[in-house]
């Protein structure tokens, strides 16, 4: 219950004091990876009903091309646009999914190695949030190559530490302190 206290002091703190209201002077739209995006295409043709697979596209990708403006303004109106944000949300269940293909393999050493890889890969992909989300497992997997007990509150706060430095509470406050402050909830 402490640390939950202490999540949420730090989280109103930085609501209060942050400049979160306030835009970068230069915002540089982020767009979804190339190899993601080829398959556009196949996955909407999938569907029967276009708007239908504009709005799982735009679930899945966070991007609202297609998306008619009744149903953008009843999405605003339900407060659920949200879903449309690339986070860790969408990243776990992909990598989820990931993870039950690699676990059909038979070498342990194998799919500890894939895990890494895709791990330390999706360090490179241009979205702040997922990237903490990423942080935070690989010093979960750290943890256990070191044989180590950290409790997982220190390395939630390493996490959020690193990527202050990096430079995301700059790039996106708002973003920075709801990430902290939903991670943080969960954990506590």
């Amino acid at each position: 219950m402490r640390f939950f206290a202490i999540i949420t002091l730090i989280s109103a703190f930085l609501l209060a004091f942050g400049k979160t209201t306030e835009q970068k002077s230069v915002y540089s739209k982020k767009s979804i990876p190339e190899f993601i995006k080829v398959h556009q295409e196949d996955f909407k043709n999938s569907f029967t009903n276009s708007q239908t697979a504009n709005f799982a596209w735009a679930v899945m990708t966070g991007e609202k091309q297609g998306i008619s403006p009744k149903l953008l303004h009843e999405c605003n109106k339900l407060d659920i646009n949200l879903i449309f944000s690339h986070s860790g949300l969408q990243f776990g269940a992909l990598f989820s999914l990931f993870i039950v293909l690699v676990n059909q393999l038979r070498h342990k050493k194998t799919i500890k190695t894939i895990h890494w890889i895709v791990l330390l890969l999706g360090l490179f992909l241009p979205f702040q949030s997922i990237k903490r989300i990423i942080f935070l497992r690989l010093l979960v997997k750290l943890k256990s190559v070191f044989k180590k007990t950290y409790p997982i509150e220190a390395l939630f706060l390493i996490t959020f530490f690193i990527s202050f430095l990096l430079g995301h509470f700059k790039e996106s406050p708002f973003s920075f302190i709801l990430s902290f402050l939903y991670i943080g909830t969960f954990i506590s």
